[in-house]
């Protein structure tokens, strides 16, 4: 319950924060005209936000049963911090098929980002650990594409 509710809490809301711009991203972003958007959000929501879920969560101390769901979620999180440098690369370089790479990445992430999910729950459930809500963060707003 520590682990879930107050050493991670935040992180959970940092992390979920900055993956928000994948949400609104399409694999044709660049080719749409929205390489401007792609950037700023990438360069002030999502590397910022995955690179300080990455530090704070480094430093948690991790109870065994949430060992292998934490390593995952520390991948997870760092493969949506260097998709988000590849899609910015991408799209300040207005290149479309990098960036429909990048978009192919982060999708696969996700479903990745989704089993964790699974694994999580599962071991909530076998501890009898209850989720408290996760606080609400101020963010940046890029642009809307």
């Amino acid at each position: 319950d520590r682990y879930v509710n107050a050493d991670m809490q935040r992180n959970w809301a940092v992390l979920w924060t900055g993956k928000r711009p994948y949400k609104k991203l399409t694999p044709d972003a660049v080719d749409a005209g929205n390489a401007d958007w792609v950037v700023t959000a990438m360069s002030e929501h999502v590397i910022p936000r995955m690179t300080e879920f990455l530090d704070a969560a480094a430093k948690v101390t991790v109870p065994a049963p949430m060992g292998q769901a934490h390593a995952m979620i520390l991948d997870i999180a760092r493969e949506y911090r260097d998709v988000g440098k590849d899609m910015l690369d991408a799209a300040t370089a207005k290149d479309s098929v990098k960036f429909k790479a990048a978009h192919g990445r982060m999708l696969e992430t996700t479903a990745r980002e989704a089993r964790w999910q699974t694994a999580f729950d599962r071991v909530l459930t076998d501890t009898s650990v209850v989720f408290a809500e996760v606080p609400q963060l101020a963010e940046p707003r890029p642009p809307e594409p």
